[in-house]
């Protein structure tokens, strides 16, 4: 946003907004993914071209980026850099075959690939195709680990976490040799507190979601099986398990 655009906002509601959006978006460039807590909220619409100071329109932005895009939309922004990006994409290529390999995931490949050193932009378009804001909320997703894949009998699903496809494995590694539920919190997270086992629950309940789900379960029985009862709030618990994963799909996170 530019310093002499007039905000919709007073400066302290402003202020608070700038909290939240940094907050949300972990003081993460939306746009190359660098993080710095002095960077910019940016407008996706420009106040100039109509958009307004909505929690949804803005971004946490570094100041390249910020300044660079200026008054343009992101779609617009992005297409003038796209060819430049697509030629740079030959230095993220190296020993990089296996990215382009359509049985690996997006969330692997979308890792290798940023594990190389190629930017959000160079990302999405290896991974996507193209780069357009879309593509980087994508992107966005799994670098911030939000998601992960939890493998349900030889099947890919998607389930929402901050933890990394690796810890998901150790988890089901550590439950084969009967660790409780205490010892993998505190591998995970340091601490036994309810609110870290409730966390490695949550993963053991997706799987049996999925694996009842795809047994033809109804999310009644599943809702029954899983936390002992039919309640409208623990029905919607396995709807959100399931949800996720079928967005997350047809969003061709997987």
């Amino acid at each position: 946003m530019s310093g002499n655009q007039e905000k919709t906002l007073s400066r302290i509601s402003w202020n608070r907004r700038r909290k939240q959006v940094a907050k949300r978006d972990g003081a993460m460039c939306y746009y190359c993914g660098r993080h710095g807590p002095d960077g910019h909220v940016d407008h996706l619409i420009p106040l100039s071209r109509g958009g307004t100071d909505d929690l949804e329109n803005l971004v946490w932005s570094c100041e390249p980026c910020n300044l660079g895009k200026g008054a343009k939309t992101p779609g617009e922004w992005i297409q003038e850099h796209e060819e430049d990006e697509s030629e740079k994409m030959d230095t993220a290529k190296t020993d990089l075959d296996q990215v382009d390999d359509p049985s690996l995931p997006c969330t692997d490949r979308i890792q290798l690939l940023t594990n190389a050193g190629a930017s959000k932009r160079q990302t999405a378009l290896r991974v996507y195709g193209y780069s357009g804001s879309d593509a980087y909320a994508k992107v966005n997703a799994v670098l911030n680990r939000s998601m992960a894949i939890l493998d349900v009998n030889d099947t890919p699903r998607v389930i929402k976490t901050t933890l990394t496809a690796e810890q998901i494995t150790k988890v089901f590694q550590m439950l084969d040799d009967d660790a409780s539920k205490s010892e993998i919190a505190q591998f995970l997270y340091g601490s036994k507190t309810g609110a870290c086992r409730k966390r490695v629950s949550d993963i053991l309940n997706a799987k049996i979601i999925f694996e009842m789900s795809d047994a033809g379960k109804s999310d009644t029985e599943i809702s029954a099986a899983v936390w002992g009862s039919k309640s409208g709030y623990d029905l919607k618990r396995v709807h959100n398990v399931l949800d996720f994963d079928a967005e997350a799909r047809e969003e061709h996170l997987l």
